[in-house]
């Protein structure tokens, strides 16, 4: 296939971006599960993922679901402060470096088979 006729393909991503976004929203709760202060358990539990129509998104679904904020930022309690414990935002940033990644190579694989 030459340069000039290449505008006109196309190639539906749509399946490609939504598995991958899936998959790595799984693997982005894990990532977030391990990382997170644990006192009992609970909270680090509770994250979890879901597909969504034009995604994935990942959450906490546990039983502390607002504790997220309070770790990740620091807050008062009882007249002290107590410091952050960042866990979300560093695996967060992480783990969109490897869904880029990812995604790049799902696509060029993609068009290798397409287009030899």
């Amino acid at each position: 296939m030459d340069l000039e006729n290449f505008s006109d393909v196309k190639v539906d991503l749509t399946p490609i971006i939504l598995r991958v976004a899936s998959e790595e929203a799984e693997k982005l709760a894990s990532a977030i599960s391990a990382a997170a202060p644990s006192k009992s358990g609970q909270y680090a539990s509770g994250w979890t993922s879901r597909p969504e129509p034009d995604g994935a998104t990942t959450y906490n679904s546990g039983h502390h679901v607002s504790l997220g904020h309070l770790l990740e930022f620091g807050h008062r309690s009882k007249g002290r402060y107590v410091a952050p414990r960042p866990h979300i935002r560093p695996t967060y940033t992480e783990a969109i470096e490897l869904y880029q990644q990812r995604l790049l190579e799902e696509v060029e694989k993609l068009l290798r088979e397409t287009f030899g």
